[in-house]
């Protein structure tokens, strides 16, 4: 019998030191005061949708991201999540989730982090009024089990919005008028 043990030693390792740099520059975007936890695991293809990771801020002290070493850009997705799951978990540690739009703009803090550790900038914003139009009204009050379901670039485009008006630090204080708001003014 062949058998195989994944991740292999030397993939964890390179997991492990991906995530390691990438808390490190987090820190110098937003410090959190509590310790945070990430629990890292190895998956399959068919639950990573072609990323090679997937994963989830779970409080404002946890985390955990699955990785997939037989996807090409595993470990550059592994960095970007780490970072967006760090912005969650920052907005976790200084507000309170118990809204859509509260969840949205965790979300969307998320995306923020990543855009300032890493090279990405930005989205085009053309193709993304008529899924504002559909979606914001799902960004509402009530108690949500499950989450809004807007895409990451639509996400991407509101926070930059966001950060003409306010600071990255000043997003937990923020109301669903605030993310509606921006969301609206993208298209006027």
């Amino acid at each position: 019998m062949n058998y195989s043990i994944k991740p292999e030693e030397h993939e964890l390792r390179e997991a492990r030191q991906a995530v390691e740099k990438t808390l490190e520059g987090c820190k110098y975007v937003l410090e959190k005061d509590e310790d945070l936890e990430f629990s890292l695991g190895h998956t399959g293809l068919d639950a990573v949708e072609g990323f090679g990771v997937s994963g989830t801020a779970l409080s404002p002290s946890t985390a955990e991201i699955f990785f997939n070493t037989e996807v090409d850009s595993w470990k550059e997705n592994l960095e970007d999540l780490t970072a967006d799951i760090y912005g969650q978990t920052w907005f976790y540690e200084n507000s309170e989730v118990n809204f859509v739009w509260q969840q949205v703009l965790a979300s969307i803090t998320g995306l923020m982090v990543i855009e300032k550790i890493s090279d990405q900038k930005g989205v085009e914003i053309e193709d993304l009024q008529e899924e504002w139009a559909e979606k914001k009204t799902d960004i509402s009050e009530q108690i949500s089990e499950q989450p809004e379901n807007l895409s990451w670039q639509l996400k991407t485009a509101i926070g930059h919005e966001l950060l003409e008006e306010y600071e990255l630090e000043e997003f937990p204080e923020l109301n669903r008028t605030d993310v509606l708001e921006a969301g609206d003014s993208l298209f006027e």
